[in-house]
């Protein structure tokens, strides 16, 4: 069980960076003209705390926080999704992370706007990177698998 919650940890991380690429792509393309979420909570954040920090720190710490929450669920996707590799379960499982963050937590903590009061462009790209992280998630944990055990080569 722990080899596995290593494994779900590592693709968690990895999955992590495919969802970031994907939003900096939509970034550079201009299909999302705010900043990036995660650079949005941690900015409120730190104003909530009196703090105005927002630049290249804010980013930081955005994204060291970003990827530790995909490390986490990562983590907890592998503890219990099923052995072989159903995307459509890592789909829905990033699918219900992005609901449950976006149109309930984060909102309820002030931290983001409810998506019907938000940039309907950065909410696709959101939605749309959950998705890619579920994909990515099963996909790098489903080859992790197959590797089995690491074994010493000679």
């Amino acid at each position: 069980m722990m080899m596995r919650a290593a494994r779900g940890a590592f693709a968690g991380v990895a999955a992590t960076g495919v969802m970031t690429a994907a939003r900096l792509g939509a970034e550079q393309t201009a299909l999302v003209e705010q900043r990036s979420a995660h650079a949005e909570v941690v900015g409120r954040m730190r104003a909530l705390r009196g703090h105005t920090m927002w630049g290249h720190e804010a980013e930081t710490l955005a994204t060291i926080a970003h990827y530790a929450f995909g490390l986490v669920a990562g983590t907890l996707y592998a503890m219990f999704a099923p052995r072989r590799a159903r995307p459509v379960a890592g789909v829905a499982y990033a699918s219900t992370i992005w609901t449950v963050s976006y149109h309930q937590i984060l909102p309820r903590l002030g931290l983001m706007p409810r998506p019907t009061r938000d940039d309907t462009g950065r909410q696709v790209a959101l939605a749309v990177d959950h998705v890619l992280y579920g994909l990515a998630l099963d996909a790098c944990l489903e080859g992790l698998e197959r590797r089995g055990p690491l074994r010493k080569r000679g």
